[in-house]
């Protein structure tokens, strides 16, 4: 966990070197796992992100080397496959090489998974990901819906740093639609977030 966790603080800093060594680590940990179940869906989770991390850094050669290791943990664990970040994965791999057909049948499928998702914590560099395909592909009417749908999720817990991207997101999207008042409203959301995790962290931090 701690190097999953590491993993995913790396790619959000941006050093996607690092966030693929740790990912590595974390299968490796994965060889003192006795429960086959819980082992099977740590090294499949890791693997999307592997798979994942190396189709944003343009290594197909890699990426497909990763989806393939992927492909054996789902074979040995079907259950895994219904996961949102490994039916995420697919789209990627789909999207990667060229299959648009079964790219938008993932998608749905993708989209499905995180309207059923109660835990946007975990998979927040996914859902980050999946927010920023749909952005640039100008999908705004889905994008309203996920953004209410994360709203409403957030009660449950602190997503604080997805919270700022939505509002991010919101920003480029009004921006493009030309609404005003709506860009404006969801600039001082993202002030009010903003202000809020910095009290939050010096809370932590003292604590």
């Amino acid at each position: 966990n701690a190097c999953t966790n590491f993993a995913s603080l790396c790619k959000e800093m941006a050093s996607p070197e690092r966030a693929l060594e740790y990912n590595y680590r974390a299968i490796e940990c994965c060889a003192y796992m006795e429960d086959g179940l819980q082992k099977s869906s740590v090294m499949a989770g890791n693997y999307a992100c592997i798979f994942n991390i190396y189709c944003e850094m343009g290594k197909q050669a890699n990426a497909e080397d990763a989806y393939k290791e992927l492909g054996k943990v789902m074979a040995e664990c079907p259950a895994c496959e219904k996961y949102f970040d490994i039916i995420l994965a697919k789209y990627h791999y789909y999207r990667m090489i060229g299959d648009e057909k079964k790219a938008e049948e993932t998608l749905n499928d993708t989209l499905a998974a995180f309207f059923c998702c109660d835990d946007y914590y975990t998979y927040f560099d996914e859902i980050k990901d999946l927010l920023q395909i749909l952005l640039e592909e100008k999908q705004y009417e889905t994008l309203e819906k996920m953004f209410i749908r994360i709203a409403e999720t957030s009660i449950r817990g602190d997503v604080s740093n997805l919270n700022l991207f939505v509002c991010n997101c919101k920003i480029q999207m009004y921006e493009e639609l030309g609404d005003e008042q709506k860009k404006l409203q969801c600039a001082y959301d993202y002030f009010k977030y903003s202000q809020q995790q910095s009290i939050d962290n010096k809370r932590a931090f003292l604590d």
